[in-house]
This record gives structure tokens, sequence and C-alpha cells, in this order.
């Protein structure tokens, strides 16, 4: 195996998905929330533009995903 392909492999990432490209200073925020959310340290967080979210972002880090999107907050009315 690859030397680099086996760091990469143990790195700490985080998805963001988000429904438009955010501005620098939203970039800041989600990853302040990123550290809040996964209490550990991320070595890497990537920014996914997702049009089918209405608003809001989703996190997703290893097996875990937290959704604060707004069409999350729908379905959760809509379907107790």
């Amino acid at each position: 195996m690859d030397k680099n392909q086996g760091r990469e492999n143990r790195l700490n990432k985080v998805s963001v998905y988000t429904p438009k490209k955010l501005t620098k200073t939203e970039e800041v925020k989600a990853n302040q929330l990123v550290k809040r959310l996964t209490g550990e340290k991320v070595d890497e967080v990537s920014y996914i533009v997702d049009e089918n979210l209405l608003d809001g972002l989703k996190f997703v880090y290893k097996d875990k995903m937290w959704d604060f999107s707004l069409q999350n907050q729908i379905d959760s009315i809509v379907h107790p």
C-alpha cells in the first residue's frame, strides 16, 4: 500500500453539505460547529454544494450525520 494512501485513510475528514457556496465568514462558523459536534481534531473539511437542500447544513463525519437542513425539519413535522 502507498504510504500516502494509508495516511489519507487515517485523516479525520468532515463533509459539509450546503445549498450554496459558503462565504469565508460562513465557513469559519461552520468550522467552529464542526469542532463542537465532533469533539475531535478534524484534519479536513470538505464543502459540497447540494442544490437539493432548501436551506441549512448537513455534516457527515465517520459514521455520524448531523442534519440541520430545512428539509429535515419539515420531514420531522410531517412524519413525527
